[in-house]
Order: structure tokens, then C-alpha cells, then sequence
């Protein structure tokens, strides 16, 4: 296995990328708590746009939910970038 930081944030970059060329203005962190990608991973979407990944450590355990380990998890890009084009 790899990936971290290296792996995920071009990763990041693309799928913010493909979502920003479907909407009318793109998507900022400006107002974190207001953007479509915070409310993609709040209540009942989360488990739409996310997998949780709940075992395996980087020297912090990964469990349910946000962690050090894995953070959100791995997005489900086919769910969450529909999602951020259209919230």
C-alpha cells in the first residue's frame, strides 16, 4: 500500500476539477462549513459520497468515521462529484 498526502491531494485536485466544470461557480473554502464538500460528508449523504475505512493505522487507528488515520475515508468519486457539481 501507498498514498498520503503524495497520492491524495492531486486526487483531490481532479475531482474538485471535474465537479467546478459542471457548476455556474467553483466550489471555495472560503466558508468551509457552508461549501457543498463539508456537507457532502455530513448525516445521511455521507455514506453516499464516502467509504469508511475503519481498520488500519499510520501510528493513529483508523475507525468509524473521520480519524487521523484516514480522515473522511476514500471518496466515491462517482457519487460525490454529481454531488458537488449540483449542491
Amino acid at each position: 500500500m501507498f498514498g498520503g498526502t503524495s497520492a491524495g491531494a492531486p486526487q483531490w485536485a481532479g475531482l474538485v476539477a471535474l465537479a467546478d466544470q459542471g457548476r455556474s461557480t467553483p466550489l471555495s473554502s472560503s466558508n468551509l462549513t457552508s461549501s457543498p464538500t463539508y456537507n457532502a460528508a455530513t448525516g445521511s449523504v455521507y455514506a453516499s459520497n464516502y467509504r469508511d475505512i475503519t481498520s488500519g493505522s499510520n501510528g493513529y487507528p483508523a475507525t468509524t468515521g473521520y480519524d487521523l488515520a484516514t480522515g473522511l475515508g476514500s471518496p466515491l468519486a462517482n457519487n460525490l462529484v454529481p454531488y458537488l457539481t449540483s449542491h
